[in-house]
């Protein structure tokens, strides 16, 4: 029986996806990081700055620093979220959030960014996340991001459930591992990455969208 949901933010809660891309490319016209490619990049996507900074160093030129060019990137993406007057909040969130919470369900957030840019993207929004999760789990809290089960597995002790008990929204490959290996159920909400057919066979539903995903608890009942 279902009593939790826990939510993913980068790519389901929020369009930040498309954000750190073109952060990522204006890096790229401006330092030697030819390396880093389109696949190189969604291969990170989920993980925490601790597995970036490991992850992407092969990729690193001579003269930048891997932690510099986190740094970069971020204070990139940070630029062009100001700079943007587009809502990036993802279409049928507000409605699917406010369906499980009059469901009295514990609703979680489980992001592999750090807190302080969570708080920034919320606040951007015009929401509270304090106020709306009953638990937050951010990259500061991990030794170990996802694809590691880490994160989901601090969000259900932390709500007092049982993975098996807890339904995890999820958009990245390394998101649903993570998930699935914690022992969650897991709504796979389709983003900028298409995870391969026999990873989306293991989740309950594979969702087009928040309105998709609100049509199948609907009918389902949970």
């Amino acid at each position: 029986m279902i009593k939790a949901i826990i939510f993913d933010m980068d790519g389901v809660i929020f369009d930040s996806e498309k954000l750190w891309k073109k952060a990522l490319a204006d890096l790229k016209k401006k330092y030697n990081l030819s390396g880093i490619t389109e696949s190189v990049r969604k291969k990170s996507c989920g993980m925490d700055l601790n597995q970036q900074y490991i992850f992407f160093k092969q990729y690193m030129p001579e003269n930048l620093d891997v932690r510099d060019f986190s740094r970069l990137w971020r204070e990139q993406v940070l630029e062009k979220l100001y700079s943007s007057k587009i809502d990036i909040t993802k279409p049928g969130f507000t409605e699917i959030f406010e369906y499980v919470k009059n469901k009295k369900y514990k609703i979680g957030l489980n992001s592999g960014s750090p807190r302080d840019l969570i708080k920034i993207l919320f606040k951007r929004a015009g929401m509270d996340e304090e106020k709306m999760f009953d638990t937050i789990i951010s990259g500061d809290d991990l030794t170990l991001g996802k694809p590691h089960p880490e994160g989901y597995e601090k969000a259900c002790k932390k709500l007092g459930l049982k993975p098996e008990e807890c339904l995890v929204f999820e958009d990245s490959i390394n998101g649903i591992i993570s998930a699935l290996d914690a022992g969650c159920k897991v709504i796979n909400v389709l983003d900028q990455i298409l995870p391969p057919k026999k990873l989306q066979k293991k989740c309950m539903f594979v969702a087009k969208s928040f309105d998709d995903a609100l049509a199948f608890l609907t009918e389902k009942n949970i």
